[in-house]
């Protein structure tokens, strides 16, 4: 069982807010009530962020990031942005990976690829998928806000026992793949349904492990909502800000290099294991109304990027 609280008042002035963010986290907070996991302030308190999330949408757009101070901070009041209601979300006695997945032909595809890049379809089991959807639709964590998605970090709260458990199967399963690599990082986004999703980038780490939560039919294009993966790697003399941020250099890059690119479509509890030197993006999402139709992926970082500093 969760339980409110409140973050230190240092954190708080590092709050932004959008419209479409304030419009989810109302959306989550009904849904938290109608499970009877939190009480009538919580019921008040999303239709207070519903009222706001209007005025804000009809003054700068739905997907306007703008920092939390001012009149509308004060608005928001002090809960906003907080772990509000953070569920437990334990370890699996009997493991959370799909124990009929066939790990030895994943490694092997992988360590085969040009480039590296491995579809894995039923990732874990019916079990851990559940319990990790409903760990992202209940824990109010998603404060990372973008244009268009929410992210939800290690120093946000993802960081369950269940994710850590996902990650140190998977390293020890695929020792020659993932053995050597630490887990560096991981995170959740959390996407709304009338914008788009992350732009092209390439990771600061030597794989990624990215798989999706949503159900089937919350897709209403089954062969897209996924991610699109650049047959191109970052240059190794590219810094972090030059392959992550600056657009206009990736795409003299891919234009460069024919923008070659491979497309797997979105499906629940798929993954997608694949070199994070690879440029990639979300692919065209197209998700259907309501809260628990939201596209959420998972990304898991390990190792290190080799770089060749210039």
């Amino acid at each position: 069982m969760g339980r409110p609280q409140i973050e230190p008042a240092s954190l708080q002035r590092l709050k932004v807010v959008s419209a479409y963010k304030l419009a989810h986290d109302a959306e989550q907070l009904r849904h938290l009530y109608a499970l009877g996991l939190i009480g009538a302030e919580g019921n008040a308190l999303a239709s207070h962020y519903q009222a706001l999330a209007r005025e804000l949408e009809a003054r700068l757009g739905r997907d306007a990031v703008i920092p939390a101070e001012g009149r509308i901070g004060a608005m928001l009041g002090p809960a906003y942005g907080t772990p509000y209601y953070m569920p437990v979300c334990p370890a699996l006695p009997r493991g959370a990976l799909n124990p009929n997945l066939d790990i030895a032909a994943i490694e092997a595809a992988y360590l085969a690829g040009l480039p590296e890049v491995v579809t894995i379809d039923g990732l874990l089991r019916t079990e851990a998928l559940e319990a990790l959807r409903a760990f992202c639709h209940a824990a109010t964590m998603w404060n990372d806000v973008k244009r268009g998605y929410m992210g939800a970090c290690l120093c946000h709260g993802f960081g369950a026992p269940l994710l850590l458990q996902i990650a140190a199967e998977l390293r020890q399963a695929m020792p020659t793949m993932l053995g050597p690599h630490p887990l560096i990082e991981m995170w959740a986004y959390k996407y709304d349904q009338t914008l788009n999703g992350i732009e092209t980038h390439a990771d600061c780490a030597a794989v990624n492990l990215n798989f999706w939560l949503a159900p089937d039919d919350a897709n209403l294009d089954p062969e897209s909502g996924g991610i699109e993966i650049f047959l191109a790697e970052a240059p190794a003399t590219w810094d972090f800000h030059r392959y992550n941020h600056d657009r206009g250099s990736m795409d003299r890059f891919l234009d460069a290099t024919g923008r070659r690119s491979l497309i797997v479509p979105h499906r629940s509890n798929r993954a997608v294991l694949f070199n994070s030197n690879l440029f990639h993006r979300t692919h065209d999402p197209l998700f259907k109304p309501g809260y628990t139709n939201r596209r959420i992926n998972v990304t898991m970082l390990f190792g290190f990027r080799k770089t060749n500093a210039a």
